[in-house]
């Protein structure tokens, strides 16, 4: 049986996606307001966080820190399990 090469740059390229998604779902799974988290994912050389809970992009931390922290007084709550 002959089986097809494997793209190692792409099979890189889907962990580092899923990586991504997993960080970005802990981040708000463990929302507590504090907003340390998700600024690691933000890359420094700047950003604009676009939500609908905002009319303009977010595009500081100030800003960032102030819109996370809405959060965990919003969510009463939340139930995801895993698939």
């Amino acid at each position: 049986m002959i089986t097809a090469p494997v793209d190692h740059a792409l099979e890189a390229a889907r962990n580092r996606i899923l990586a991504l998604v997993h960080a970005w779902m802990a981040v708000w799974d463990a929302n507590r307001g504090d907003a340390a988290p998700l600024l690691d994912l933000l890359s420094p050389e700047g950003f604009e966080l676009h939500t609908t809970t905002q009319p303009e992009p977010i595009t500081t931390i100030a800003g960032t820190k102030a819109w996370f922290a809405t959060f965990p007084g919003k969510v009463v709550r939340d139930l995801h399990p895993p698939q």
